[in-house]
């Protein structure tokens, strides 16, 4: 009987497909409680320490400044260096930082700690996805990055619930809670142990028999790595990493929507499903805008609608388009780039929104978000590729 030959592509979901999965969900999961844990720890802290609204503000918006710096640096470093590394090296260096918070007990060490820590995570932004993205075939690509962005809720959800809890232990109880993220940091470090570089990474850098070696011990001998030799060889870049390269050639476009798509925040086409969640998200908003005297009921059921739109269409737009859009010698440059340009206007809505709301009212920062994502479902519209059902290769 004549023995069936696999690719990249079409590969039956594999037991290593499920741990590549896990390396990446544990990340994000760490990403959503470190983030989530603030908001509670910093009520405690104010009233321990003593902190005026700037330090507050700065405080947390310190992991998305953070975010900017580490996608940039991390995103581009990963296309020139490897995945594997820095996917490690950052979790060791999340691990440190978060116990360190336990002594933060000035503004000014917290801020530094958490803009740390916030540079790691932007590594994990810019690499998590991408490996996922590399590892596993077509037709499953979607949903396990789905999976990685639900999970970042579950992990801030997990820091609400923690957070409630330990802010009745002690005044002091927030160094318990920044510092207790080590412990989700330390098991997902230990999980990512013996983690391979990717294939299609060690390909593009000339190292095709470790590409083999990684395939044959981690996904099985019946795979034809040649067709995505062959797709990788054949592809012309002007640079490999490099800014710029983002911006040449047919990428222009992708690029441009990729963070546009990121700023503003499997069973149908890409393009459609962001399009129509955008637009789930926006309807609810413009209701509330215009309905100043809404009941109770109607404002939960509008903003309920308003959170599945939003993490629906930011599942394809922070998660999957950003790393099926760019190739592989530019994927975390490219998927850094988008991330770190949306953590900019997400540091801005952090400042702005309450002074808005303050002196303009509620009504008009609502329309504010409407306008936005009405710009996004244009945007998307024109320059959005579809990509579902695609090779990344071929893309």
């Amino acid at each position: 009987m004549e023995r069936i030959n696999y690719t990249l592509e079409t590969v039956p979901l594999r037991s290593f497909h499920l741990r590549v999965l896990s390396y990446t969900i544990g990340g994000s999961l760490t990403d959503g409680y470190i983030l989530g844990m603030i908001q509670f720890a910093l009520i405690v802290y104010t009233a321990d320490v003593g902190l005026t609204s700037v330090w507050q503000g700065l405080i947390t918006s310190s992991p998305l400044m953070g975010v900017f710096v580490g996608c940039l640096i991390f995103g581009r470093l990963s296309d020139k260096i490897g995945r594997q590394k820095i996917y490690t090296l950052d979790f060791i260096a999340i691990v440190i930082l978060s116990l360190l918070q336990f002594f933060a007990d000035s503004a000014s060490l917290l801020f530094t700690l958490r803009l740390l820590i916030g540079i790691c995570i932007g590594a994990e932004y810019s690499i998590g996805p991408a490996i996922v993205a590399e590892f596993v075939p077509g037709r499953i690509r979607e949903k396990m990055l789905s999976v990685v962005c639900m999970v970042w809720t579950i992990g801030y959800v997990i820091a609400a619930y923690i957070g409630a809890w330990l802010q009745t232990t002690g005044p002091e109880s927030w160094k318990w809670m920044l510092s207790s993220s080590a412990v989700i940091a330390l098991i997902v470090l230990l999980i990512r142990i013996g983690m391979p570089e990717t294939p299609r990474w060690l390909i593009m850098n000339g190292k095709i028999d470790e590409a083999r070696k990684v395939v044959e011990d981690k996904l099985g001998s019946d795979i034809d790595l040649e067709p995505t030799i062959e797709e990788i060889q054949n592809r012309k870049s002007a640079q490999k990493g490099q800014i710029k390269d983002l911006f040449i050639g047919g990428q222009g476009k992708k690029t441009a929507f990729a963070v546009i798509a990121m700023i503003i925040v499997d069973k149908f086409p890409r393009k459609q499903f962001t399009m129509f969640f955008m637009v789930v998200a926006l309807v609810p908003l413009l209701i509330l805008a215009l309905w100043s005297g809404a009941p109770a009921w109607i404002i939960v059921i509008c903003f309920a609608v308003h959170v599945l739109g939003n993490q629906s269409f930011g599942t394809v737009t922070a998660y999957i388009y950003p790393t099926e859009v760019f190739p592989t010698e530019i994927r975390t440059t490219g998927a850094g780039f988008c991330s770190a340009v949306s953590r900019i206007f997400a540091c801005f809505g952090t400042f702005a929104m309450p002074i808005i709301i303050e002196h303009l009212g509620i009504s008009v920062a609502l329309i504010g978000m409407a306008v936005i994502l009405a710009i996004a479902v244009v945007v998307t519209k024109v320059w959005a590729p579809e990509t579902n059902n695609v090779s990344i290769d071929e893309l």
